[in-house]
């Protein structure tokens, strides 16, 4: 009998724990399943974000190229109507500097408009043409900057007769691009420096300097080339001027 009741002991316990394992091996798979599931859900929801990011950033780089094309066209157009005088200054060091000491000499005799900021790029060239504001991430902005583009094209509108542009270049043929339409009366070449800025957007530093040289080949025939004694590499495009 005690060993009948010793075996009914037994049975109990290991019925019990064998019920306990299923709970907890039910309870795990249940777990496992959830954590997948989430896992999986997590997945879509990062790759739903990452095919929305590139639409966006393609929707972008397709409106600033659609902007571009705009106001480089009208900037294009109003040169050539108003034919004003226009000082390219370009360099690594001290553009913005010298554009400022040169609209400064400038605007005491002459009416004058400088590049706004650091406005140096193929967005920042076209605007200065233009009078305009950056619109950024703003398309009424945009449309309010071609409306007052064509305002200047097709009508006869109070104009600078100087223009002093900053060009600058962050990535290899942003100042070979401005210069099939732009070019100055007087290019000024400030300073190239050992480590020139965005020289990391460039295979090498002599690239970057090629770069400004497509600035310094845009000058007019008879325009004036102003270069910084002082600084070697920009002494050589002296010699790419004649």
């Amino acid at each position: 009998k005690k060993i009948e009741e010793a075996q009914m002991k037994r049975d109990e316990i290991l019925s019990s724990e064998k019920k306990e394992t299923e709970i907890f091996i039910q309870e795990s798979e249940n777990k496992f399943e959830q954590l997948i599931l989430n896992k999986k859900k997590s997945l879509e929801q990062k790759l739903e974000r990452f095919k929305e990011n590139i639409f966006l950033n393609l929707m972008k780089n397709f409106f600033k190229k659609i902007i571009v094309f705009k106001i480089t066209l009208l900037a294009r157009m109003v040169l050539l109507k108003y034919k004003p005088k226009i000082v390219a200054v370009t360099g690594n060091v001290g553009k913005t500097s010298t554009k400022d000491a040169i609209y400064t000499v400038l605007a005491s005799e002459f009416f004058v408009r400088k590049s706004e900021k650091s406005f140096n790029s193929d967005i920042g060239v076209p605007l200065t043409i233009l009078g305009c504001r950056n619109g950024w991430s703003n398309p009424f902005l945009w449309v309010k900057n071609i409306l007052h583009g064509l305002e200047l094209v097709i009508f006869n509108k109070s104009y600078p007769m100087w223009l002093v542009l900053e060009v600058g270049a962050d990535h290899p043929g942003d100042i070979k691009d401005i210069t099939k339409w732009l070019f100055p009366d007087v290019v000024v070449v400030t300073r190239l420096g050992e480590v020139p800025v965005h020289v990391e957007n460039f295979k090498s530093r002599d690239e970057l300097i090629a770069e400004k040289g497509y600035l310094v080949h845009a000058l007019k025939k008879d325009g004036v080339l102003v270069l910084n004694h002082d600084d070697t590499d920009v002494m050589k495009f002296k010699e790419k001027a004649k």
